[in-house]
């Protein structure tokens, strides 16, 4: 018999080919295919059986913390399945498994008690690819004034046992320190 699918290795992926279509896979979606292009099967079961094996490695994805809808999009690519993202994140929805702002009022109020400031907390959203409006508005109803200088006076008195306030370069580290954890310079 002769063998529809042409199987090639390319880089740590290898790239199965017929005449229409070619496919970049990782070695587990090769692995667990290959009864499928050994049989010549279509290429819409085998687009069905990636959707199913994708499936499970989504929810697996999303078992090891919450995500969002970027990560999954960016885990997709990496797995050279970016076609399948919107089928992906509308199966997701369903379940109510990918919900950015749940996500994001999440992790606020994880880095929050983890004694972060709204300017860290920012930054690690936008670079999860939370829409920065949504991210002022989540930050604007989650970080009052108070609310901030108590959370810096908690940090910065496990940080005070270190420096002495009343020398300079002592002040100034102090500072960056808080700085780096994303609150203004408030001391």
């Amino acid at each position: 018999m002769k063998w529809k699918w042409k199987i090639e290795k390319q880089g740590r992926n290898f790239k199965v080919a017929d005449s229409k279509h070619t496919l970049v896979l990782t070695p587990y979606f090769l692995k667990q295919l290959y009864p499928l292009f050994k049989n010549n099967a279509d290429y819409q079961e085998i687009n069905d059986q990636i959707f199913s094996l994708l499936k499970d490695r989504l929810l697996y994805f999303l078992t090891l913390r919450d995500r969002s809808e970027k990560e999954i999009e960016r885990y997709l690519i990496r797995l050279h399945l970016g076609e399948f993202y919107p089928k992906a994140q509308s199966w997701l929805k369903k379940l109510n498994l990918l919900d950015d702002r749940k996500f994001a009022q999440k992790l606020i109020n994880w880095r929050k008690e983890a004694g972060f400031g709204p300017f860290y907390i920012k930054q690690q959203l936008w670079q999860k690819g939370i829409d920065a409006d949504l991210v002022e508005a989540l930050l604007k109803k989650s970080y009052t004034e108070k609310e901030e200088k108590k959370i810096i006076s908690e940090v910065f008195s496990k940080y005070q046992r270190k420096v002495d306030l009343k020398n300079a370069k002592d002040r100034a580290k102090a500072i960056r320190y808080l700085a780096g954890r994303g609150f203004k310079q408030h001391i």
